[in-house]
């Protein structure tokens, strides 16, 4: 990963963080971060080779970061519309953040589905993250 990825990453894992996201590294640690109960939604952070947004001399370029989002059902909504809306909170999260690491940046998130083999009280499915960026010319000192 480059200097500029971990700064990104970082910050990301901030935002999501204090908007009330748990991040761990694997699978079985984001349902265990859902039973005890501590967060409503647990991100799951991307795999190294998906870590590294190989800046090149373009002035403008995109890097692709899955993120896997687990919820449970809450009181008033079941884990699939549960699911829908705390992807529509980090999308939001996101958007809101237009400098990550330096770089003005543009974010789309897409959701899809949660994936149907998971089943009610959990809901679990890919979130497809691009990042647009560009070096800010402010902070890069252009």
């Amino acid at each position: 990963m480059t200097t500029q990825s971990n700064l990104i990453l970082a910050q990301l894992k901030t935002v999501l963080t204090a908007a009330g996201f748990a991040l761990v590294t694997t699978r079985r640690l984001g349902w265990q971060e859902l039973t005890a109960a501590q967060f409503s939604a647990v991100i799951i952070e991307p795999g190294p080779d998906s870590q590294n947004i190989g800046l090149q001399s373009q002035a403008e370029s995109n890097w692709r970061l899955p993120l896997r989002l687990h919820v449970k059902k809450t009181a008033t909504l079941s884990a699939s519309d549960n699911w829908r809306e705390q992807a529509a909170i980090v999308g939001k999260t996101i958007a809101a953040n237009r400098q990550l690491g330096g770089l003005a940046i543009k974010a789309e998130i897409t959701g899809k589905q949660p994936d149907t083999s998971v089943f009610e009280p959990w809901a679990s499915g890919t979130l497809d993250l691009t990042i647009r960026y560009r070096f800010n010319e402010l902070t890069q000192g252009g």
